[in-house]
Parts: structure tokens; sequence; C-alpha cells
């Protein structure tokens, strides 16, 4: 393992801080879905509607880890991991992107060529209560057991950095 330099553990710490905050937002927007099972008049919209949050937050974890890209040392061994994890939401990856470019999608001109106008307005639930966007799979419990473990893996990794950089730091002085 290569030591890193001041700058480079200055990026992870601050990435690491935004995973932290991503990770307090995606339990936040857990237990609202969770909560929302309750019978309420306008419990399908609030569900929808925590669940397009809960994507805001899923994205916002993935921005603060793709932010470790600038330590190319780490990145090369933490990149595998990420992919895996990207691979894992890859459902909740496309409907972010619809929700980010809603515009292109009413007319249908978005990057995804199967999701057609029609299928902005088609939301239905499985038996165990997981959302169906089209053919997309809004499946809460299997993204936030991805996040947790990228999460495990990043705050290991990282650590491992901090403390390696902590004793050089402290052997050169």
């Amino acid at each position: 393992m290569i030591a890193l330099n001041v700058n480079e553990i200055s990026v992870l710490e601050d990435s690491l801080y935004f995973v932290n905050r991503s990770v307090e937002a995606l339990n936040l927007q857990m237990i609202r879905l969770e909560n929302n099972l309750l019978e309420d008049e306008n419990k399908f919209f609030n569900y929808v509607a925590d669940a397009h949050f809960y994507l805001v937050a899923l994205k916002r974890l993935q921005q603060a880890l793709i932010s470790s890209k600038r330590v190319p040392n780490f990145w090369i061994r933490f990149g595998l991991y990420f992919e895996i994890f990207r691979n894992e939401i890859s459902d909740a990856v496309v409907m972010r992107n619809i929700l980010d470019h809603i515009d292109e999608y009413i007319i249908n001109s978005g990057r995804h060529r199967t999701v057609s106008n029609s299928t902005l307005y088609n939301y239905t639930f499985d038996e165990k209560g997981c959302l169906f966007w089209g053919d997309m799979k809004f499946n809460r419990h299997k993204f936030q057991s991805s996040a947790g473990k990228i999460v495990h893996k990043y705050r290991e990794m990282t650590s491992e950095e901090f403390r390696l950089y902590r004793h050089n730091t402290h052997v050169g002085n």
C-alpha cells in the first residue's frame, strides 16, 4: 500500500464526512418508508415521495464515494467495490436518472430508451410492499443492504489509510 499525502488524506476525510451524512439521510428515509405503512389516505403518494427522497440520498452517497477518485492510489483498490455496489443498485441508478432528467423522459427522449413517457405514471406494489416503477424495482431493503456493505468497506479502508498516515507522520517526527 502506497502511503498517501496530506492532501489525499484530506480528500478522504471530507469524502467520509459526506458519506456519513448520506447514511444518516438514507436511514431517516428508510424509517419514513417503513412507517409509511400506516393507514392514511395519502399513503401511496407519501410513499412515492419518500422513495424519491431515498433515491436522492442514495445518489449523494454515490457522489461522496466517487469523490475518492481524486485519490488514485485509494481508488485503484476501492473502485471495484464501488462498481459492485453500482450494479447492486442499478434500478435505483436508473430511477434517479429519470428523476434528474424528467423533462427528457416526458417527451420520450431520455437516456434509457426502454423507459417511455407512460412509464412515468406506472407505480405498482408487490405483495412484499416493493414499489415498481415500470419494470424497475424500488427494493428498499436491497438498496439499504448494498449501501451498508459499501459504507462498511469504505470506512474500513479509509480508517486503514488514516492509521497508516498517522503512523508515517509520527515516525517522521
